[in-house]
């Protein structure tokens, strides 16, 4: 739990935080204020802003408010020490989200087995209506689905919807023009609908109406809480003395975190520096390509909680692969190539398929494959698993493809089946297999 300090930095920080120059001031350079100047009130300023949105964040995971205060605490201590770890400057609010997500969660289970019973006690018959008690349980995987959205989506969800700012504010914080901001949160929005509803959960209207969907902006962080994670940043910012000062839950969870994302970057390191050490050979490079492709951003965002404080390397989390993918994935595509039964297929060249959030659309055609890709213009959603080999599987409202896929940079590859015949297992369209295997490029 936060400890109560005096009230002269409490004051220093209530007049820094209302100061004009700091309110207009860009989230990166206030992060560069601190990282390079060290700069206390620019980071008291970011704290400021982005406070509510963690803490709300914690609260909503922890039902227990002091795990919820040493959750936010530590959010920001890891901030303090590593504040050159967030790479993309605009992005402070979601880098933020992603770590008191994960904190929250490690702090979730860790209680879970300190209060057995109470945990027992608490699945027991309720008298809190059934919408609340639905909610509080779906918040956690609200967090997690939010934390897996493509960039683009999850900077101004985070800002408009668990921050409260407006359409406007947000797209003065990002830099993008307000239609972007518009367009990115409704594709937002669409994108956990769907994958709530995936999930087995469907958000009913009186249920939305509780939701972070439009609410307004959470409420200040408590006054002492704010004075004590501020003075408790900045000495483990310096790596000066703590005790007394931060408390024991609130250093294991900040220091567990950043132990293991160091443990994860010395392993990546290491790998890589073993590789280019047989990079002569042709499996040393295919293996450097493989393992780069698919951990080069391992390292941006803290291990899920399950990695933290273990020896072993963090395993790779499928269904951020997937939405790394995704992410990458998103634009316009055009065919440059078309196989099946191991001819050619020249009437499906040229045409158009386009990415949007977990929305696909291929422009209408000349030519088409019959009980695969009309002539006519297509669109469904589709999903993507980090298996191996890749998986796309490509829905409409009465069909279904599923398929394998590559992709890397400007070039994306994808081997078609229908739902009824197996799903290919390479990136081929062989004579009799019937299979459909399409060569894109990016616009």
């Amino acid at each position: 739990m936060a400890r109560e300090l005096g009230g002269p930095l409490l004051a220093f920080i209530r007049r820094i935080t209302s100061a004009r120059h700091h309110i207009l001031q860009t989230d990166g350079a206030l992060l560069q204020g601190f990282a390079v100047q060290h700069d206390e009130s620019a980071f008291a300023a970011l704290m400021h802003r982005h406070g509510p949105m963690v803490l709300r964040v914690c609260q909503s995971i922890l039902q227990n408010e002091h795990d919820a205060e040493d959750v936010f605490q530590a959010t920001f201590l890891v901030l303090a020490r590593k504040p050159k770890a967030i790479r993309k400057l605009d992005s402070v609010a979601s880098w933020l989200h992603g770590v008191a997500y994960r904190l929250a969660m490690k702090a979730r289970s860790e209680a879970a087995r300190r209060h057995s019973r109470e945990r027992q006690a608490a699945i027991m018959p309720s008298a809190e209506p059934k919408d609340e008690v639905l909610w509080r349980e779906l918040q956690p995987i609200l967090h997690q689905e939010v934390d897996r959205l493509p960039e683009r989506y999850r900077l101004p969800f985070v800002l408009c919807h668990l921050e409260g700012k407006t359409n406007e504010e947000a797209a003065t914080l990002l830099g993008w023009p307000k239609g972007t901001v518009l367009s990115s949160l409704s594709r937002a929005r669409q994108c956990l609908r769907r994958r709530l509803t995936r999930r087995g959960l469907a958000l009913t209207s009186g249920l939305l109406a509780t939701t972070s969907f439009g609410t307004p902006a959470p409420a200040a962080v408590p006054a002492a809480l704010a004075e004590n994670t501020l003075k408790a940043a900045v000495l483990f910012a310096n790596g000066s003395a703590t005790v007394g000062v931060i408390s024991a839950p609130v250093l294991t969870l900040a220091e567990g975190l950043l132990h293991a994302t160091l443990v994860a970057r010395l392993k990546l390191t290491a790998l890589i520096m073993l590789v280019l050490g047989v990079v002569g050979t042709g499996a040393g490079v295919t293996a450097y390509h493989i393992w780069t492709g698919n951990h080069e951003n391992s390292v941006s965002k803290p291990p899920l909680p399950e990695t933290m404080n273990q020896g072993n390397p963090p395993a790779a989390d499928p269904t951020k692969l997937a939405a790394k993918d995704e992410d990458m994935m998103q634009g316009t595509w055009i065919v440059r190539s078309a196989e099946q039964d191991g001819r050619n297929l020249v009437e499906l060249n040229g045409r158009r398929f386009e990415f949007a959030g977990d929305r696909f659309t291929v422009n209408s055609g000349l030519g088409e494959v019959r009980g695969m890709i009309p002539s006519g213009a297509m669109q469904g959603d589709f999903a993507l698993e980090a298996a191996i080999p890749k998986e796309i599987d490509l829905n409409g409202r009465n069909w279904r493809l599923q398929g394998i896929y590559s992709l890397e940079r400007s070039k994306l590859k994808i081997c078609l089946g229908k739902s009824n015949e197996s799903r290919p297992v390479e990136l081929a369209s062989k004579p009799g297999s019937k299979q459909l295997l399409i060569m894109l490029e990016r616009e």
